[in-house]
């Protein structure tokens, strides 16, 4: 059971374990290798974060792509339109969620879109 452990020394190693026991039950749905995928992100191992969100977006495209840390990869690899495209997309969906729209409003600012941003949050 996940413990919410805050170092990530413990936390990333288990949660890539984590993910590679539901990959293993379930290796047709997206989101083992999209959290193991975040994994690599946190580690800023770009090469295997973009090798992992690639099978999770072979297995669903629109889910995929609706995983926040999917935007977050495609921001640090320095597509910072497609991502905010992404998280306002997500927002756009998701009238009711504050995260979603915080998210938004997060992204644009990081884009220097300020003015915006404080549309958003």
């Amino acid at each position: 059971m996940w413990d919410y452990q805050t170092d990530p020394r413990v936390a990333i190693p288990k949660a890539i374990a984590e993910a590679e026991i539901a990959i293993s039950v379930c290796p047709n749905l997206w989101y083992g290798y999209a959290v193991r995928a975040t994994c690599h992100l946190f580690e800023r191992r770009w090469d295997l974060a973009g090798e992992f969100f690639d099978m999770a977006i072979s297995r669903d495209r629109s889910e995929a792509e609706r995983f926040i840390w999917f935007a977050a990869y495609r921001l640090s690899q320095g597509h910072h339109l497609e991502a905010v495209e992404l998280v306002a997309r997500r927002a756009l969906e998701r009238p009711l969620d504050p995260m979603a729209h915080a998210d938004l409003a997060l992204y644009l600012y990081l884009r220097r879109s300020r003015e915006v941003a404080r549309t958003c949050a």
